[in-house]
């Protein structure tokens, strides 16, 4: 079952920093009166005179100096500048040498004064192990959860899931569907499909084709690149060349079998390429046929047997573009890897 850690490592970047950062006179004013009330003790003060410093708002942007102010506000108890300070030895940032056990330890008192970041955060590394914490279901599903009623998105899926697997809290399909729900409202990917899943399978909830056909159009339309959309198009696609609660509507099957195949499916190459064959939902085109059956023949072995039988039908001319259609198409799949693996290392998968 698929987590997400968005939270663990990219959404870690989410400091608490103003938006218009500069040097009025306005931020000049407010960053000394920050400073003579840090110098006396004061720890929201300390706090936000670390966020100026960060920022560059009133004063020059020094990560170094705002490290020390954070790290002086985090002793005095003050919550969110106990979760940066976690997140800052988590990722060696304003001078902080990568700990991950100080990491922990700092992330779970800002998580105790009830920061939504910091339990979202520990709910994640206790599903995983590692990062200075060993894994730790019960431990992940109590911070999960607490970030899920605050409205985290990440969390909610997260909790989803646990409940799904029986992870930490007793398996219970109702539950899961509630908060792969939530998530999905939230425009979560991986929770509108589960969402979808959950309406065709009718778990935690009655069976719904029309509410599982929304969600996953959802889901497909979500331009989120940690989410292998590939299966919300296959699904798309296998409903309207059905008619399976729909109106027959094979021009649309043809395009979202079509987008699967283009991200590299090989079923979906494999069903494109015999709709092109056909001219069914598509312009009748050989050549493109041969290049998706080319393509979807590395998989599937039924795609090599028409492979070879489309070929015994078309000239050597046809052929040859056949085969340098499927160089070209292999050539965009390959393009787009490089862009999803790199989104996938920033999320941790």
């Amino acid at each position: 079952m698929r987590w997400t850690f968005l939270f663990c490592l990219g959404m870690l970047t989410v400091l608490p920093v103003g938006s218009n950062a500069g040097m009025s006179p306005e931020e000049v004013k407010a960053f000394e009166g920050y400073k003579e009330k840090a110098e006396k003790g004061d720890a929201e003060a300390k706090y936000k005179l670390a966020v100026s410093y960060y920022d560059g708002a009133g004063t020059e942007r020094n990560p170094l100096a705002a490290g020390t102010w954070y790290r002086k506000a985090a002793e005095l108890g003050h919550a969110m500048a106990q979760y940066v300070v976690g997140w800052a030895y988590h990722r060696g940032q304003m001078g902080f040498s990568q700990n991950f056990e100080q990491a922990v330890s700092w992330y779970s008192k800002a998580a105790t004064q009830g920061i939504a970041d910091a339990q979202e955060v520990l709910g994640g590394l206790y599903l995983t192990g590692g990062q200075g914490v060993s894994p730790d279901f019960a431990k992940a599903a109590f911070w999960t959860r607490n970030a899920a009623e605050k409205g985290r998105v990440n969390a909610q899926f997260n909790l989803g899931t646990l409940f799904s697997c029986g992870d930490g809290v007793p398996k219970s399909n109702d539950a899961a569907f509630h908060w792969w729900l939530k998530s999905a409202e939230q425009g979560h990917a991986e929770g509108q499909f589960r969402t979808a899943l959950c309406f065709v399978d009718g778990l935690g909830v009655s069976k719904d084709k029309d509410k599982a056909l929304y969600w996953m159009t959802k889901a497909a339309a979500n331009q989120d690149p940690h989410f292998d959309a590939n299966v919300a198009y296959f699904y798309l696609a296998t409903r309207y060349a059905e008619g399976d609660g729909v109106v027959r509507d094979v021009a649309k099957a043809a395009s979202w079998y079509l987008k699967a195949a283009r991200n590299g499916d090989p079923a979906a190459q494999y069903n494109v390429a015999l709709l092109f064959w056909d001219g069914d939902g598509t312009p009748k085109d050989e050549v493109e046929a041969y290049a998706y059956l080319n393509l979807a023949g590395v998989k599937i072995e039924q795609a090599r047997v028409m492979l070879a039988k489309l070929e015994s039908k078309l000239s050597r001319e046809e052929i040859a573009a056949g085969q340098k259609r499927t160089k070209e198409l292999q050539k965009e799949i390959e393009a787009r890897l490089p862009n999803k693996k790199g989104a996938e290392e920033k999320a941790g998968k």
